[in-house]
């Protein structure tokens, strides 16, 4: 083994693997010290969208240093490699590059690449214990509000022999709650059913083999049998293998919206001093499972197995915990988001609920803001609808959870949807992404002082730091400090759908 250092953190435990048999057989292809020729390659990707705008509201994060590691079996395991330059790359990941001419690099030795194999294990991911779903089932009926409804339901029949004529109006309570507590388990049960599918998917989406440098020679070998520190090589159309870092690429661009929701694909270079952003937003990272849509690079392998980037997603799906999910707790603040607003200093529902304090305010139309929210969720939106000839609410909605709901919510007060959005179209857009965190349209919608309106939506932080004036009573007013303590004392009790700008020239 090498005594040169390694980074801070690494793990040299086995982790459990999924193991599948080989079906590609390793042969080389060419020595890289040949010269190749380069064919015609056709650009099928958009342009890149300025990522870099408006940073505003999250500087904290950004100041944030990067955990790497953990205890053994730790999932997760987030990287740094991408911070590094050129001049230590080799050092720390234990490898031969030449960021120069890439086609040159020596990359592994075979023995090298054998050992870490054996100690790392191989790319896969590591499925969940499974059980029968027999017992599944039972582990989700069993639980304490199933056994309290299940225990209710008994008792009632139980009085109902001890006095039949007193307790006869509940001949059917004790039923119906036994039903309940199996109607709420198989709800349960359905939801784990979901969850192992989407992991199978993850499992789907390894490519099965890559072209990978050692000893100086480029060689299919299986995807599986990737290790860190290898030096692989990405065309247009393949799957990446593994993540990895880029160190020479020529106009390439990825797909993330598998894992990042990004729409538009991403384009992805060396950086010869290194990314100061988290990973997902790193120019000189590509992630396992992606696909590269344009371009060629060559890259060196950073994590394999659960400890890419989508192993960590598929060890959230696939985990199991006495704890509410995360996904829970995002839904449950979904659900939060878009049934309160808070606008001008006031907290409106627009679906009443018994969770609503008391000084909240019914949805109105004629509300302060609440115009411009309708416009904000209607007209600053990318959805499409399956049909147009049918009514609104007949309609299945084409778009990502958040702005289906708001289409919905706007549904109900426009008259006519499609009239409304067609009389004030997009002169320019910004949509949404994950560096931003909001989406901002420029309409040509006329008003008292100029032809052209611009509505911001997104994270209430990022567009409040925005923001100096907010609309009250359809006058702009200045945010001051009261207003922003206002705001907070809203958003921690509520978690307020947005905080809108409205833009007028």
């Amino acid at each position: 083994m090498s005594d040169q250092p390694s980074l801070p953190g690494e793990e040299s435990a086995t982790n459990r693997v999924l193991v599948f048999p080989p079906d590609v057989v390793e042969h080389e292809e060419k020595p890289l010290n040949v010269l190749r020729q380069k064919g015609v390659e056709m650009n099928r990707s958009m342009t890149q969208e300025d990522k870099e705008l408006s940073a505003a509201g999250y500087e904290h994060l950004e100041a944030q240093k990067i955990k790497v590691g953990g205890p053994p079996g730790a999932t997760n395991v987030d990287i740094q490699e991408h911070h590094l330059p050129f001049s230590k790359l080799e050092e720390v990941l234990r490898t031969s590059i030449d960021t120069k001419d890439a086609s040159s690099s020596y990359g592994l030795t075979a023995t090298e690449a054998q050992a870490r194999l054996q100690r790392d294990g191989r790319n896969v991911l590591t499925p969940p214990h499974r059980k029968s779903a027999f017992r599944k089932f039972l582990d989700r009926l069993f639980t304490m509000f199933n056994i309290l409804l299940m225990i209710a339901g008994v008792l009632e029949y139980v009085l109902l022999g001890i006095d039949f004529k007193a307790n006869f109006q509940n001949t059917y309570l004790g039923g119906i709650l036994i039903l309940v507590a199996f109607i709420n388990a198989s709800i349960d049960f359905y939801q784990i059913q979901k969850s192992e599918a989407i992991l199978a998917s993850f499992l789907a989406m390894i490519p099965p083999s890559c072209r990978v440098v050692r000893d100086g020679t480029i060689t299919n070998i299986a995807a599986a049998d990737l290790v860190k520190g290898d030096v692989v090589l990405l065309r247009t159309g393949d799957k990446t293998p593994a993540d990895l870092l880029i160190f020479s690429a020529s106009d390439l661009k990825v797909d993330n919206s598998s894992l990042t929701g990004e729409s538009e694909p991403q384009e992805r270079f060396s950086l010869p001093d290194g990314s100061k952003h988290r990973p997902p937003e790193a120019e000189n990272l590509v992630f396992n499972s992606t696909l590269v849509v344009n371009g060629e690079a060559w890259g060196i392998v950073v994590r394999t197995g659960d400890n890419t980037f989508i192993g960590q997603i598929a060890s959230l799906t696939g985990g199991e915990s006495g704890n509410e999910s995360p996904l829970s707790r995002e839904i449950g603040r979904f659900v939060m988001i878009v049934t309160n607003l808070w606008s001008g200093g006031k907290m409106y529902t627009a679906f009443q609920s018994n969770n609503d304090e008391e000084d909240t305010v019914q949805f109105s139309m004629n509300a302060s803001g609440m115009t411009e929210m309708v416009d904000i969720a209607a007209l600053n939106s990318r959805i499409k609808f399956d049909k147009t000839d049918i009514p609104f609410d007949q309609r299945a909605i084409l778009g990502d959870a958040t702005e289906t709901g708001l289409t919905r919510f706007a549904g109900r007060y426009l008259d006519n949807y499609d009239a409304h959005v067609k009389s004030n179209p997009k002169v320019f857009e910004v949509p949404f992404n994950s560096t931003n965190k909001w989406a901002l349209v420029i309409l040509n919608m006329p008003h008292a002082s100029g032809t052209l309106t611009s509505f911001i939506k997104g994270a209430p932080e990022r567009v409040l730091a925005k923001c100096t004036t907010y609309l009250k009573d359809g006058v702009p007013q200045p945010i001051t400090a009261e207003f922003t303590a206002s705001y907070d004392a809203a958003y921690n009790v509520k978690h307020v759908l947005q905080i809108h700008l409205t833009l007028k020239d």
